[in-house]
């Protein structure tokens, strides 16, 4: 064959392949049977109409969902609601399925004859009402459908008790056909597991209480996973993740103890060998047992603590973003910092003449954080935009604050992150709670490395999300763990953790860390016999 007849040969195969490619990316999904995923939508911010986190998680959990079927179709249903109708709709503002698909499309690519909008609909029957519809006409059309999913929140898949039955399953079975819908096929947007035991070895019986030990979350084995360690009686004790439960307790070495003085104890990877140390931090010293990954070595110090361990508050947080853990400190006249210089930490330095002792609890108000004697507020580090910056967030008693760091480790005045007054639809909650009893912290609950606020209250469990602007959080209809009010096949699967399950912070360890590796943090209790968790399921 000659070079020229060779050339024709081979621009031949490839026109005919280029011809059969682009048929074949002609095919139109619905030639052969689909897996529907019924994707219920959420309200937009009331008055930017931009999705909120909520519905973007809802969109990810839809696609988590899509990862394990033939031939996924996604349904996305939802107008508005009544608000959002009149706000964003009706001035040519996205729809909830419209924002749906936005997301779909820009973050996972998902091809847009995928995708069916339904967009009359502003309540959840008038959901499935309108799903029934679009249903009903694509099978007389000859689709044929092979599985059918149903996407939307915790609350709303869970929603109702023993005697009324309020879910979103309630109103597609209604249309589709009793149990129709169930928790099987029922996915929720942002998850938490069911109640799991991890240990019977850990618990408050054998002195695993805070008034008798500490207990921390850390990665001394440099496994990706989060294991207990404990300080009592002079001894390192631990309990390594396998992912599934917390292996019996062993000894990793020792502290010096003294139960007469003020000791504070942490475990933070603190020299960058992915092992977490344990730190002891006394009244002169600061003291670190470093992890060999099976061991801890002997305290050496690290520096001296100038600081009051009885009034102020101590934490360890990477604060100047270059990968070492430090200390940090809210103290008498401001915050400090004292950083990590690989093998030992600098003296103190002032950081922010803010959220000392003497600062206001809130902007325009005179009671300052020494005066808060039913402690209730709080100050703590996190990132709350995703720099790779701590930033500072503090609880008040009329708001939730940030201050912001910048580049040149300089922290902005404090401003309202969650807020009631700005039209976007958003409720102002956890403000005043007991730090005795209740748990709220600052934490990445998401994995998208911003901080949001995870709240431990009296029957559930809530998070405000970051945007890395403010907080959005629409009240209890967004809560992630629920203790009661919840239909009578989900009422086993979470009752641990919050108040009214007998928790509190003088008794019971409720400690955050990824204790199974997946990237998110997760929440263990120490109870009277056993250890319990619940892990996050985010998608």
């Amino acid at each position: 064959m000659s070079l020229k007849q060779l050339l024709l040969f081979s621009t031949a195969i490839s026109i005919s392949l280029t011809a059969c490619h682009s048929e074949h990316k002609n095919i139109s999904p619905m030639e052969k049977p689909i897996d529907l995923i019924i994707t219920l939508g959420l309200e937009v911010n009331r008055t930017s109409c931009t999705p909120r986190q909520l519905l973007e998680y809802r969109a990810d959990r839809a696609y988590e969902v899509a990862k394990s079927l033939e031939n996924p179709i996604y349904l996305l249903t939802g107008k508005g609601n009544p608000t959002t109708v009149q706000t964003c709709v009706i001035k040519g503002k996205s729809t909830e399925a419209q924002a749906l698909k936005k997301i779909l499309i820009e973050k996972h690519h998902v091809k847009e004859n995928q995708i069916i909008l339904e967009q009359n609909s502003t309540t959840t029957d008038e959901n499935a009402i309108e799903a029934k519809i679009i249903i009903d006409k694509l099978k007389d059309k000859g689709v044929n459908i092979n599985s059918y999913q149903l996407v939307s929140s915790h609350y709303h898949i869970f929603r109702g008790n023993e005697t009324i039955d309020k879910s979103a399953m309630k109103s597609f079975n209604a249309q589709f056909g009793e149990n129709f819908f169930t928790p099987k096929n029922s996915y929720r947007s942002s998850e938490f597991s069911k109640d799991e035991f991890w240990s019977s070895e850990f618990n408050i019986q054998d002195g695993w209480s805070p008034q008798e030990s500490t207990l921390a979350l850390g990665d001394i084995n440099g496994d990706g996973k989060s294991d207990l360690v404990g300080f009592k009686s002079g001894e390192l004790v631990v309990g390594l993740s396998s992912g599934k439960q917390f292996n019996s307790p062993q000894s990793w070495g020792s502290y010096v103890s003294d139960d007469q003085k003020p000791i504070r104890y942490f475990v933070a990877d603190i020299n960058k060998d992915h092992f977490a140390d344990a730190i002891s931090i006394n009244n002169e010293n600061i003291e670190v047992a470093l992890s060999t990954g099976s061991k801890f070595d002997d305290e050496i110090s690290w520096g001296e603590n100038n600081f009051d361990l009885t009034k102020d508050i101590i934490q360890m947080a990477d604060i100047d973003g270059d990968g070492l853990t430090d200390i940090g400190i809210f103290s008498e006249n401001g915050t400090y910092a004292q950083f990590n210089k690989g093998d030992h930490f600098e003296k103190p330095e002032k950081i922010s003449n803010s959220y000392g002792h003497k600062s206001t609890t809130d902007p325009a108000h005179s009671e300052t954080f020494d005066n808060d004697t039913e402690e209730t507020t709080i100050r703590q580090f996190a990132d709350v935009n995703g720099d790779k910056r701590q930033d500072i967030v503090s609880y008040g008693h009329h708001g939730i604050y940030v201050s912001l760091q910048d580049n040149d480790g300089d922290f902005s005045l404090r401003s309202k992150w969650l807020r009631a007054d700005d039209g976007e639809g958003d409720k102002e909650d956890f403000l005043d709670w007991s730090n005795k009893i209740y748990v709220r912290k600052a934490v990445d609950m998401t994995g998208n490395g911003r901080a949001d606020l995870l709240n431990i209250g009296r029957q559930e469990i809530y998070i405000a999300l970051s945007t890395g602007k403010r907080y959005e959080y629409l009240g209890s209809v967004t809560s992630v763990y629920t203790l009661n009010n919840r239909l009578p096949i989900a009422t086993d699967h979470w009752k641990n953790f919050v108040k009214d399950a007998s928790f509190d912070s003088a008794d019971n360890f409720r400690l955050i860390g990824d204790i199974d590796g997946n990237g998110l943090p997760d929440i263990v209790g120490v109870k009277e016999f056993n250890t319990v968790v619940t892990r996050n399921l985010h998608p």
